[in-house]
């Protein structure tokens, strides 16, 4: 409706409306709605890439940290995960131990990063 497709933008309502057994909307009506919304699209819509990640530097630096945390949280996850058969001790309480440290681990770096 944003692109002024107004045509198909009423057959796929109406599509919608015949599945919820609900009646469709007149194309006057979305004509209307098309013609209120578009200037209010026109001035505040902006268009984002992935040049813009690069173009950022507090927005590349924040999230090759954030992806740097992850990274190695869930390198270690891995490896106790993978080898916590062989841990001595208690398997179960292991189990619990590490089953506590996903619930610390998890939000961990998120607080990291904040800082």
């Amino acid at each position: 409706m944003r692109q002024q497709r107004i045509v198909e933008t009423h057959k796929v309502m109406s599509y919608i409306a015949k599945i919820n057994g609900k009646p469709g909307i007149s194309l006057e009506l979305l004509s209307a709605i098309a013609a209120k919304e578009a200037p209010a699209a026109e001035e505040g819509v902006k268009r984002f890439s992935y040049l813009d990640f690069f173009r950022d530097k507090s927005l590349r630096k924040s999230t090759i940290c954030f992806m740097l945390l992850f990274f190695c949280w869930s390198f270690t996850t891995f490896g106790v995960g993978y080898n916590i058969k062989n841990m001595p001790g208690n398997i179960y309480l292991n189990v619990v131990y590490f089953g506590l440290t996903d619930a610390l681990g998890y939000p961990a770096p998120i607080l990291i990063k904040n800082k």
